[in-house]
């Protein structure tokens, strides 16, 4: 952990397994894309590659809104329990207004949430939740919940499940996450 404690530009890092591929990873927040862009580097890639035998795949989503559910901010965690889930949807034109859509389908499930991304990129909107157990989020995206989502949104969210056994806000003060 301590080579993420410190980069420029990184808020929190959640490491991620995905609960139904061979992939992990992580879902960064940064402070900006060239933060980000600087750490996923060519140099970076090549180390993945050479270090896990797989080239590595970053996705970059522009974050709309942050919350931090826990009063003080999400602590660091070496031994977590929580999940995190990517929600997406199609998003055809006004990418912030079908993630603020999406992100309200989803205000009545906020038991054990930790922290929530509203995120687009091109062709998507979407959130990213975690929570502080399986349990809780599963109860949180139930078949009522997606039977809601898929009336009002008119598309069937696309939900990514990942175990987060570690997290990690940033030491630096000037990474400050928007969400505290």
């Amino acid at each position: 952990m301590a080579e993420y404690d410190k980069i420029p530009g990184l808020s929190f890092k959640i490491y991620t397994i995905s609960q139904t591929e061979a992939r992990y990873g992580g879902i960064y927040l940064w402070t900006d894309r060239a933060s980000a862009q600087s750490w996923f580097n060519p140099a970076w890639f090549a180390r993945v590659e050479e270090q896990r035998g797989a080239p590595g795949e970053v996705r970059y989503f522009d974050v709309l809104t942050v919350t931090d559910s826990t009063p003080g901010g999400t602590p660091a965690a070496s031994r977590s329990n929580a999940v995190a889930a990517l929600i997406t949807v199609p998003a055809l034109a006004e990418g912030a207004a079908r993630a603020a859509q999406l992100r309200a389908t989803l205000t009545e499930a906020a038991e054990g949430r930790l922290r929530e991304y509203t995120v687009v990129a091109e062709g998507l909107a979407g959130v990213v939740l975690l929570w502080r157990d399986q349990a809780t989020a599963a109860g949180s995206l139930s078949d009522a919940w997606r039977a809601c989502a898929r009336q009002q949104l008119g598309a069937e969210p696309v939900v990514e499940w990942y175990d987060a056994p570690v997290l990690l806000p940033s030491a630096l003060t000037s990474n400050g996450t928007a969400a505290q």
